[in-house]
């Protein structure tokens, strides 16, 4: 199934409200871009440069500011919205690349805004194996239905509600045990008062 403009759209804009987040993270932006892209065949804006790598090089680079960092998502020669699927796909991998030296906790969060909109036109980019230690992804389609990893999150509902039913036992039972206690305390102080009262009933009739 291929993706929609729409769901193309929604991650665009989900990067773009991520204003603290470089989509090339630490990796050098030319490096990263030139993974993707042929730059050498994309025509610059500018008449100083042979081409587009020569464009990010000069406001990128030599005139830092010229640009915004989020400058990627609206670039028309770019058209991130346009491209193919396996482009775009190959664009969002990247960013989850290891060079781009992201904290694990970041690749997660990314990775779950992804597959939320992808997994509406039936996509995922999943873990492929991993370079020192670091993992990279892919992208594969899936079906709904058959979603990996759909049986151990039920599995997973299962042993979390059955925990918390048992939490619930251990909640009710010490409360139980509370109020016995109490009453056990009430009645041990009420005896203690009755026999009290006889010892001294005894007493006064032996004197």
């Amino acid at each position: 199934m291929p993706l929609t403009v729409v769901t193309k759209h929604h991650i665009l804009d989900f990067l773009r409200g991520e204003s603290a987040m470089l989509y090339h993270g630490k990796m050098d932006e030319i490096e990263f871009l030139r993974r993707i892209f042929d730059l050498s065949k994309i025509k610059s804006n500018d008449h100083r440069c042979r081409n587009f790598e020569g464009d990010i090089s000069t406001h990128r680079y030599q005139f830092k500011g010229d640009w915004d960092d989020d400058w990627i998502y609206t670039d028309e020669r770019f058209s991130l919205a346009t491209q193919s699927d396996e482009i775009f796909l190959k664009f969002l991998c990247q960013m989850l690349h290891p060079l781009t030296n992201r904290s694990r906790t970041e690749v997660t969060r990314i990775l779950g805004a992804f597959n939320k909109y992808l997994g509406v036109d039936g996509w995922q980019i999943g873990r492929a194996g991993e370079i020192s230690g670091k993992p990279f992804f892919e992208p594969a389609p899936y079906s709904r239905s058959k979603a990996p990893g759909i049986a151990k999150v039920k599995q997973l509902d299962v042993v979390l509600n059955a925990a918390h039913i048992i939490l619930d036992l251990k909640v009710q039972a010490f409360a139980v045990a509370q109020k016995l206690r109490d009453f056990v305390e009430v009645l041990a102080v009420n005896c203690h008062l009755v026999l009290g009262e006889g010892q001294d009933q005894q007493l006064v009739r032996s004197g």
